[in-house]
């Protein structure tokens, strides 16, 4: 079963709460709570369907209607409605490994490198969407093209010469341990 980026609400649901939105688009303005209760009222016939908690269906509604306006002005919403579709698309994962994201970040830390000057580094992390695991992770002094390249690597464990050396700062004390 191929299931869109919704985490693991049933895609019966997330298909009743598109219809309830569609619904919506050409009527008077709703609130979410409204869209809500119809896509219950639309998935009241189907009992196997596992609904999930209230704040999972805000969640996937802020997710769905996304950019339309479905709780804003008529107006807007209807000619945001004649519009074509766009070229990017929900992506369908069906198993682990097949989408991963990639993204890095500075940290506010300030380390010493191996050849004694001091900076700040950048974590480069990548995420498989379909289980939301940390696949793996590189901290570097800045993030590269490169970065994503090591993270791809098929690897045992991690090499010395795949994260750099980071060295305390005089007069860091030592971790407290046993």
């Amino acid at each position: 079963m191929r299931t869109a980026v919704f985490g693991r609400v049933d895609d019966r649901v997330v298909a009743a709460m598109r219809t309830a939105i569609e619904e919506a688009t050409d009527a008077s303005s709703r609130t979410a709570g409204f869209i809500l209760w119809r896509t219950e009222q639309i998935l009241a016939a189907d009992a196997e369907v596992a609904m999930p908690s209230r704040r999972t269906l805000y969640r996937l509604f802020d997710k769905l209607a996304h950019g339309r306006h479905i709780t804003g002005s008529v107006r807007a919403r209807q000619s945001l409605a004649a519009r074509p579709e766009g070229p990017f698309s929900q992506a369908l994962v069906a198993a682990p490994g097949e989408l991963m994201q990639i993204d890095s970040t500075p940290l506010d830390v300030l380390v010493r490198f191996d050849d004694g000057t001091a900076g700040r580094v950048e974590l480069t992390g990548m995420v498989d969407v379909a289980t939301r695991t940390i696949a793996a992770a590189v901290l570097r002094p800045t993030a590269k093209a490169v970065d994503a390249g090591v993270l791809l690597r098929p690897r045992q464990g991690v090499h010395v010469s795949d994260v750099p050396r980071l060295l305390p700062l005089p007069g860091d004390q030592p971790p407290a341990g046993p």
